[in-house]
């Protein structure tokens, strides 16, 4: 009987020490004005009015260049690597002859 008079008072205290429902810290208060002010406009992609930006919007023309650039970047990448295996091959076939 006694140990749930003490529950019951330590349940008293820590009820009485709540704030109120519409209580509101002033620190949560300013940390969520300046997060506001440094957020910037992010709109819902989901959102009906939403219009994708002008710099963002992908047509054939951009992705025919992206695959041009790709194409050129592996060509180049491709010419650099059989270029370098070239000369280790040829390095290697005068190395085989001058010691031979």
């Amino acid at each position: 009987m006694f140990r749930c008079a003490v529950c019951c008072g330590q349940w008293q205290e820590l009820m009485d020490s709540r704030p109120p429902p519409d209580y509101e810290d002033p620190d949560e208060l300013e940390a969520i004005r300046v997060a506001k002010e440094r957020s910037g406009d992010f709109k819902l992609k989901s959102a009906a009015d939403y219009v994708v930006p002008e710099h963002l919007r992908m047509n054939t023309a951009k992705v025919t260049d992206n695959i041009g650039e790709l194409r050129q970047a592996v060509c180049v990448t491709f010419n650099n690597r059989a270029r370098q295996l070239y000369k280790n091959i040829s390095m290697l076939s005068l190395c085989y002859f001058c010691f031979r």
